[in-house]
């Protein structure tokens, strides 16, 4: 199955305009097909190219927050296993333990509204 490049941008919340840039300088590499009015990739190669697309544009740009379309960029959160909101006080909740299993991870964190995606792959 093939898809566009700019779907595969649009699926995965990258820049579609960076991402075709940085499709097309490798076409080899990703097996991209050019003879099409909007370049296209095979299904078998779209994970390998988004990877190393990560890798590269994490140091020049950023995906979309899916809340606001606010810029993402790397940073560190606290993950609650648990699933539940944040816990202020010193209370004993029902099934939690005191020292409840939270730690801090690597995370994308939206610039605008503070949105976190453990989601990095860079």
């Amino acid at each position: 199955m093939w898809h566009t490049l700019t779907a595969v941008a649009d699926a995965r919340r990258l820049d579609a305009a960076e991402f075709v840039k940085f499709a097309m300088a490798s076409t080899d590499k990703y097996g991209i097909c050019t003879d099409r009015v909007d370049p296209e990739v095979n299904t078998w190669h779209v994970d390998t190219l988004v990877n190393d697309f990560k890798v590269v544009a994490s140091t020049f740009t950023a995906t979309r927050c899916p809340k606001c379309s606010g810029e993402m960029r790397p940073g560190r959160a606290l993950r609650n296993p648990t699933g539940m909101a944040d816990v202020s006080s010193t209370k004993q909740l029902a099934g939690v333990p005191e020292s409840w299993p939270a730690r801090m991870t690597d995370c994308l964190k939206c610039t605008d509204c503070g949105h976190s995606e453990e989601d990095v792959e860079a």
